[in-house]
């Protein structure tokens, strides 16, 4: 095997003094992400994915539902741990309520965290669901698609709403025959295509 010298610090002084330039310049963020993208030995000035939009709907809400009541475990319905917590408080929205949302999918080679997702959403509406709003969001649209019909829910690839916490995931069971919904904390995870990532219209 081939062995290389050693750099010395001479070499590396340039190189590391710019890159510390960059990161507290103006662009920094954008210098933050090519670097992490560089350490996992992947393309750093590659976008990466490509956000589609796929459509918009404006729902309106057909009953009032209290969350913590209709998000619990039945035929059809599997709510884990993490999402009941996060709504253990939401208020329940008045029937007749109008919501318009946007939905886009993506499509990508090596996957996509959501912080690359949430800066390609930042340009295109408000991408923040307040609690209150998403339960109810998520319970019209399944109730509506009950057993997995087609509708604005994919049934063949996983939902995404973001919170100011939260990353919320809606996903269809097809060999369980039922939804399910969970949320966790934002981390380094990659998401692959075949899912579809909701926001607020504007």
């Amino acid at each position: 095997m081939e062995r290389h010298a050693q750099l010395t610090a001479r070499e590396i002084h340039g190189p590391y003094v710019q890159l510390l330039t960059n990161l507290q310049g103006e662009e920094g963020q954008e210098w933050l992400k090519a670097l992490k993208r560089f350490l996992r030995k992947e393309n750093p000035w590659e976008q990466g994915f490509v956000l589609t939009v796929c459509g918009s709907t404006e729902i309106m809400l057909t009953e009032e539902r209290q969350p913590t009541q209709f998000f619990q475990d039945r035929n059809g319905l599997r709510v884990l741990p993490g999402f009941s917590h996060l709504i253990a408080n939401a208020k329940v929205l008045a029937a007749g309520t109008k919501i318009s949302l946007d939905y886009f999918e993506f499509t990508t080679e090596s996957g996509v965290t959501d912080i690359d997702i949430e800066s390609g959403l930042a340009a295109k509406g408000n991408h923040f669901f307040e609690i209150d709003a998403v339960a109810a969001i998520i319970a019209e649209l399944i109730s509506a698609q009950e057993g997995g019909k087609e509708g604005v829910l994919l049934i063949n690839g996983v939902n995404i709403f973001y919170t100011g916490s939260l990353v919320v995931d809606v996903h269809w069971l097809v060999g369980h025959g039922k939804w399910r919904v969970s949320s966790w904390q934002r981390d380094g995870s990659r998401w692959r295509q075949g899912r579809r990532v909701f926001i607020l219209s504007n």
